[in-house]
């Protein structure tokens, strides 16, 4: 609960969880750890990859001939 300074009236802020757990790793490496060890258990995951903006055209002209994997049904 957050005060309003110009009332006495308070305002609720509603704290919204992360549904899924953040990793951030920084080597191929350390994905491979995480990635074997979700898949051992059966535990499905998705993978994000952020490219800093200095990078972002570069990386774009460097994935454009990537083609996405098809969708599982």
């Amino acid at each position: 609960m957050v005060n309003d300074e110009q009332r006495d009236e308070g305002i609720e802020i509603e704290v919204i969880e992360n549904p899924r757990p953040l990793i951030i790793l920084k080597t191929i490496d350390e994905a491979g750890l995480y990635i074997n060890a979700l898949a051992e258990e059966g535990i499905p995951f998705e993978i994000q990859i952020n490219v800093d903006d200095r990078d972002y055209k570069q990386a774009e002209m460097a994935t454009n001939n990537l083609l996405p994997f098809p969708e599982e049904e």
